[in-house]
């Protein structure tokens, strides 16, 4: 089986601040900041909120774009709202999100051999993909996102419980395939 990182690859980008975006299909990457470059971030955080901080998230599976920057959002929203679904999914096999600010919804549905049925209803796709992978994958991107801007953006661990609660699904999933 391919590697994990071979998979999918998974990002978080902050918006830049004053970027106003009103064309969707006119989305300049150079308007985001990726959460690794914490010399920019750390520039730009007298601007970004504590409480909503926009950006957006890359996943990809393979060559398939999941979600792009045209879904920009509340990432510290975005994440947890995945992490939600996430354990929904865990307990009953199927979950459903949209997400925060955007008419957007993600329905998630276990399927054969250890795989997802993810299907993303503002644009329509339906992917399979690894369950165990993608799970993991996008709880790691969550992990990363809140310990990549929690010094730059000085959180000071405002979102500890969350950054917990990542924790514990992370073993759960571990837990899962193990």
């Amino acid at each position: 089986m391919a590697d994990l990182h071979e998979m999918f690859t998974c990002k978080s980008f902050l918006l830049r601040p004053k970027v106003r975006i009103s064309d969707l299909n006119h989305i300049d990457p150079a308007w985001f900041i990726d959460v690794d470059n914490a010399e920019e971030v750390q520039r730009i955080a007298k601007y970004v909120g504590k409480k909503y901080i926009d950006g957006a998230i890359l996943l990809n599976y393979f060559d398939k774009e999941i979600l792009t920057f045209r879904e920009w959002e509340s990432l510290n929203y975005l994440w947890v709202y995945l992490a939600v679904a996430i354990d929904k999914l865990l307990q009953d096999g199927t979950a459903s999100m949209s997400f925060p600010d955007a008419p957007m919804e993600m329905d998630f549905e276990e399927y054969d051999r250890g795989f997802i049925k993810l299907h993303t209803k503002w644009n329509n796709k339906r992917f399979f993909v690894p369950e165990k992978e993608l799970l993991l994958t996008l709880l790691q991107g969550a992990v990363h996102f809140f310990d990549a801007i929690n010094k730059p953006l000085e959180l000071y661990s405002t979102y500890a419980l969350e950054r917990q609660y990542f924790d514990d699904l992370l073993q759960r999933v571990y837990g899962k395939f193990l």
